[in-house]
Order: C-alpha cells, then structure tokens, then sequence
C-alpha cells in the first residue's frame, strides 16, 4: 500500500515560491537603485525589537529567503491540521506578513508594534477616502433630494462664512454687540465635535470577556490605554483653544486689562502641545515617508543623528514654531506699542518661503506627473494666505480699508466654492457626472429615478 500523502497547508497561507537568483547585469553608471529590503549595515544587535523574529526563529539580519525557509518550518509545526495550536499560528502568520513586507519591517526594527499600529491608522484614514463616492452618491439621489441638498450645501457655506461677517462688522465698528457673538458659531462646531471625540470608544471583541484569547486581551487593554490618550489630548486642546480665544475676546472688549503675553498664553501652551506631539511622532512619519533612508540611519546608529532626519523633522514642525514665534511678537507688539506690527509676520514670511522652496525641490526631484500640480497648490495656499496676513498686519498698523478687504480673499473663495459645488450638485446633467464618475474611478450603480 501507497503511504498516505501528507496534508498539504492552504493556498493563502503558502509563501511565495523561492525565486531563482538573478546574475545582476551590468549597470548604467547613471543607473542607481536602492535595496529596499536589505539596507547596508543591518546588524542583528542593532535591533531592539525581536518579539517578531523570535515567533520565526530567526535572527534581525534575517533576509527574505531565511524568513520563507523557517515559514515553512514553523508552519508544519504550529499549523492546525498538523496538531499545532492556531493561535500561536496565526501569530506566526502576522509575524512573517510584517518581517517580509519592507516598509512594515523597517517601522517594527525602528519603533515595534507601537510603530506598526500606528502605521495602520495612518493608511486606514488615507484609505478611508478611497471607499467615499460623491459623484455615484449624487446619481443615486433623484433630482428633488438633489436641490435640496444644494440648498443645503449653500447654507452651510453661508454658516461658514458667518464668523468672518461678524468679526469685519464688529472690527469696522459698523455694530454694537459683543466680541464674543462673533465667535459663538465657531464654538456651535467645536463643542459637537469634542462630544463626538470624547464618545469613541474602542470596540470590544466578540463574546464574552472570559471567552477571549490572550492576544484579543492584550490588544483591547492597548486600544483603551490609546483611547484614553486620545481623549485627555482633545479635551486638553480644547481647554487650551477655548481659553485662548476668550481671553482674546475680553481684552479686545476692554473687559479685563491684563497683559497681552497673559493673554495669549493659552494659544502659546496650545503651539507648545502640538510642537512636542510632532517632535515625538516625527521618527515614526519619517519612517512612514522614507522607509529606506529611516532604515539606514537606525542601523547605522541612531536617528537622531542623521542629517535627513533632521531636515524633515524641520520641515515637519516648522509651521508650528513660527506660529509659536508670531504669538510672541503679537503679545510683544501689542503691549509694548513701540514695535511695528510689520515685524509680526516676519516667521511666517520665512514658514512660507521654506514651504515653497520644498515643494519645488520636491517637484524638481521627482518624476511623478501630480507633482507639479502640488506645487502649484503649495504656492496658491501659501499667497493666499500671505494675502490675508498683508492685508490685516496693514489694518492694525492704521490702515483706515475696511476689515471686509482683509477677508475679501476668504469670502471669494468661499463664495466660489460654495456656488461651484451647489451648481454641481443641483443642476449638472447626469450624463456629465456619469462621465465624472467614469473618470474619478467610482462605481456607478442603478440611476435614481428622476422626479
């Protein structure tokens, strides 16, 4: 008798196929290519994070054939229909998925499964676009819902623009009421918002709790430990936001006579908060950014000490330090008198320079056709706001323009968007949007009925 055929693993849970070894041809001079899944200098020692290879049995200088080959062992070992135990394989499982991707092995040798859940976040909510349709939606929508929504889309952006009407009339002295009115819509979206954020809560695994594995433990415990996290971060930023903003509106008021630096602390502590969240997150989204350059720079020795590193950090967070830097001269100017208030903007100008100097490098050096339109809409948010700022350092210099001129770049764009969308939404020939559709990539299911 014939012996029995050894049970075979299923497809999806085989490796891929070892892949025979090319002899590298001869490279053009000018030819430079990176290898991303094995930089120079990956040392073993270097590593700090071994839990996954030691699930594989391998050690951090493993490469991409040693993880397939002790794949394999590990998999006849702990695989179910070989009498294993399933969790410990499906362990195995995410460890050799995580070890053979690159960009995920960077993030784990660089920051562990600290790194690799918050990888995960960041692609989800950069996914997440990708499951949004509006142009289908609207084809799904008779023609009644979509004037309606129209009408709609029109006054949200009439609600929008509400804050900047209020604040140019009361600036303008053109009414009597109260600095604090002009905000009351701001805080109608802010409030909702921190309720909603503060209600998220982590969604427990199936079945009861003494029924959960270890892992589906572990995993709940960290998910609440970072939800925790998030919801101390929100109301810490809104405390900070809505006493920054209050005290602004009293002073202006004449209700308190307290220094402008007292003031604007509030705003000053928020920029703080958000300038050491960045610095922290900042090795992660490099890793993120440029796996191969973050990879050779930890083996290397440490992060902190690579030039690259350094400039996108800088690059990163330099928005939020000059911020930080024109509160300061805000408070200064406003207290002092004797400064000129054209001093003000001054770490901006630089902010902006830096960003459009970036952008042009970036489009410079990559091939990417979307790079150029970056660019531009880099140089157009950057004058727009220049604009703005111009425009609003020459009113508190004296300037006897109305305020509405210094929002007039805001109230265009708001005025054409809005129109431009509620046109879109109302009143474009469904033949137009299925060909937008057709274009943008988006599933078109069954056309609503017309009314």
């Amino acid at each position: 008798a014939s012996s029995p055929t050894p049970a075979r693993l299923p497809d999806s849970l085989e490796p891929e196929p070892d892949k025979a070894e090319e002899t590298p041809a001869a490279k053009d001079p000018d030819d430079i290519r990176i290898n991303v899944e094995e930089p120079k200098g990956r040392k073993s020692a270097a590593v700090r994070h071994r839990e996954l290879y030691d699930l594989m049995k391998v050690e951090p200088d493993a490469t991409e054939q040693d993880l397939r080959n002790a794949y394999k062992r590990r998999a006849l070992a702990l695989h179910p229909d070989k009498g294993g135990n399933e969790e410990d394989f499906k362990a195995m499982k995410y460890a050799y998925d995580v070890l053979t991707d690159p960009e995920k092995r960077t993030v784990y040798d660089l920051h562990g499964q600290e790194g690799l859940r918050q990888m995960e976040m960041a692609k989800q909510m950069e996914a997440n676009g990708q499951f949004f349709a509006p142009i289908a939606m609207l084809l799904s929508l008779a023609d009644g819902k979509r004037r309606l929504l129209a009408f709609l889309l029109l006054l949200l952006g009439l609600f929008f623009m509400l804050p900047f009407i209020l604040i140019t009339l009361k600036w303008d002295g053109s009414v009597g009421f109260h600095w604090t009115v002009a905000l009351i819509p701001v805080w109608l979206v802010q409030l909702p918002i921190c309720c909603i954020q503060q209600c998220v809560a982590p969604e427990p695994p199936e079945g009861d709790e003494e029924e959960w594995g270890e892992d589906e433990r572990q995993n709940f415990k960290q998910q609440k430990k970072e939800a925790r996290w998030i919801h101390c971060q929100g109301l810490v930023v809104l405390g900070l936001l809505l006493s920054f903003q209050i005290l602004v509106l009293l002073r202006l008021e004449g209700d308190i006579t307290a220094s402008w630096f007292l003031v604007m602390l509030p705003g000053v502590l928020l920029e703080a908060w958000w300038l050491v969240l960045k610095v922290r997150i900042s090795p992660i989204k490099w890793a993120m950014t440029d796996p191969v350059a973050a990879a050779e720079a930890h083996y290397a020795g440490s992060v902190w000490k690579s030039r690259k590193f350094w400039y996108f950090m800088f690059g990163f967070v330099q928005l939020g330090m000059m911020r930080l830097i024109a509160l300061l001269l805000l408070a200064e100017c406003a207290d002092s008198g004797s400064m000129s208030w054209w001093v003000v903007p001054v770490p901006l100008y630089f902010s902006a320079t830096f960003r459009i100097l970036n952008a042009a490098l970036a489009c410079g050096s990559s091939s990417r056709p979307g790079s150029g339109i970056a660019m531009a809409a880099a140089g157009l948010a950057v004058a727009f706001w220049l604009t703005m700022l111009l425009l609003a350092i020459g009113k508190l210099d004296g300037g006897t323009y109305s305020a509405g001129l210094v929002f007039s770049p805001l109230f265009t764009l708001f005025a054409a968007v809005t129109c431009l969308v509620s046109i879109l939404v109302g009143c474009w020939p469904r033949d137009h949007l299925e060909d937008m559709a057709k274009a943008m990539g988006e599933p078109i299911g069954r056309p609503a009925e017309t009314e």
